[in-house]
């Protein structure tokens, strides 16, 4: 399916010693976490145009800056939940067939999620269009559902390209071409940054201009995704018999994202109820935005095991898979060091380039040296989801999240908020509460876990 096989340049399942594995890993990890800074820089970019259109009302640009957080919010948890649920399905499958040599069921299986996700472009369009009254229904005021509807209509026509980038990437993914996805997202940034601002300084558009810059970006990043890929012949038959196998790793893919994102976007929301609210909501937003640059790492490191695991456990490796499995979390817990020790040494330098007001920064100062040691439980429970993925369990993921998130760290996280006069520390000490139920649990699963009960598994899904 590649035009350049991964395994021509670097041998997929050939390594001999630990030290190749992890070179193999590194070769795979700097790539994937690139490319997902380059998936999240367009937020960045996008925010601060809209932040500096000139307007003479404050509270018109306030607006502005809340319907273009709160599209991109309402996007991710309701459209891209979706297109994340259809490339996890793929992110275990297709590393497997490419683990066992089995190049023309990557092909099919592309099959399978195109199908899959025609299915859902109806409905996901209708969301968008029609965004406004389920914002209203979740309590946001009328204003800025409407300037937020503004935006998710026209951000509809990127659902396609959304869904074609997503499968193309982990099909790419799969058979060790992650340097093609970096490129590509490369060339989809520049198309952004362009169209954005042409739109928005130099077109009577204004401030939707992102939002239409939105489908170009996805548009140019799946382009030139699929610029990699061989032509391959259809057989619609086949793709519906993977049918059955490809819907519940997608809802399962989708529950386990959702339902970590739900669990920490709540508890963000919950800021708003506080005391000073204002200050709760500044505060916990530069957190937020200084946790997620250490982020990427973790999110790149799970990508790389996925397909590691996946690829090791279709080729009959169950040794090289525990080893992936290994090598990536040390690496892991490394950075959690590395970012903990950052919040506290750097995050005071990153808050005041925000703000100088004392409220604020004290409350930061508080969060980062308070949840610096906790960045363990994230760095663990983001490779063992990634662990999941490859190996065709994401059921997993999905219900030690809603255990986690919802049945544990979001009530934690009210009980010390309210009750316990927290604050907006206990809102996150809440939400760590949940990494670490789901990381012990992970470490327990890893320790535990038969590889070569996870060998015939993917034997008897694959079936070739």
């Amino acid at each position: 399916m590649t035009k350049s096989p991964a395994s021509a340049a670097t041998p997929l399942v050939s390594t001999r010693t630990a030290k190749d594995e992890l070179h193999h890993l590194l070769a795979l990890a700097a790539p994937l976490i690139v490319s997902q800074v380059l998936e999240y820089l367009p937020n960045v970019v996008n925010g601060m145009l809209t932040g500096h259109l000139p307007t003479s009302d404050a509270a018109e640009s306030r607006l502005l800056l809340s319907a273009n957080g709160l599209s991109g919010l309402y996007f991710t948890v309701f459209i891209y939940s979706a297109a994340i649920g259809v490339g996890t399905a793929l992110d275990g499958l297709c590393a497997q067939a490419y683990g066992k040599g089995a190049i023309d069921e990557i092909g099919v299986l592309l099959q399978t999620a195109v199908i899959a996700s025609a299915a859902l472009m109806l409905p996901l369009v209708l969301l968008c269009i029609y965004s406004s009254r389920v914002l209203l229904l979740l309590g946001q005021p009328l204003d800025v559902a409407l300037a937020t509807q503004s935006y998710t209509s026209l951000m509809s026509v990127a659902i396609p390209f959304v869904f074609a980038y997503e499968i193309l990437k982990r099909v790419l993914q799969g058979q060790n071409a992650v340097v093609p996805i970096a490129v590509a997202f490369v060339t989809a940034n520049a198309v952004n940054l362009a169209v954005s601002y042409m739109i928005l300084y130099h077109s009577s558009m204004g401030y939707t201009g992102c939002a239409v810059a939105f489908p170009c970006l996805y548009a140019a990043g799946a382009v030139a995704a699929l610029d990699h890929l061989h032509e391959s012949s259809w057989c619609w038959a086949s793709a519906w018999k993977r049918m059955h196998i490809f819907l519940p790793r997608s809802f399962h893919g989708w529950a386990m994202f959702v339902f970590e994102l739900a669990g920490v976007s709540v508890s963000s929301f919950l800021a708003g109820s506080l005391p000073n609210a204002t200050v709760a909501i500044t505060a916990t937003s530069i957190y937020m935005g200084f946790r997620m640059i250490f982020s990427m790492v973790y999110l790149g490191l799970g990508i790389a095991v996925s397909i590691r695991v996946g690829n090791a456990l279709g080729a009959h490796r169950p040794d090289l898979a525990r080893t992936a499995a290994s090598q990536t979390l040390a690496m892991s817990v490394g950075w959690a060091v590395v970012s903990g020790a950052a919040m506290v040494l750097l995050g005071a330098r990153y808050a005041e380039g925000y703000t100088r007001d004392p409220e604020v920064l004290s409350l930061v100062y508080r969060l980062l040296w308070a949840t610096a040691p906790l960045q363990v439980t994230m760095a663990i429970w983001g490779v063992v989801q990634g662990v999941f993925r490859g190996s065709g369990t994401p059921h997993e993921g999905a219900v030690l999240n809603l255990i986690g998130f919802f049945g544990i760290g979001l009530p934690f996280s009210y009980a010390l908020a309210f009750p316990g006069g927290l604050g907006l520390l206990g809102l996150w000490l809440g939400v760590y509460s949940g990494f670490g139920i789901c990381a012990m649990y992970g470490l327990y699963w890893l320790a535990t876990v038969d590889w070569n009960s996870l060998v015939a598994t993917v034997d008897n899904t694959l079936g070739v």
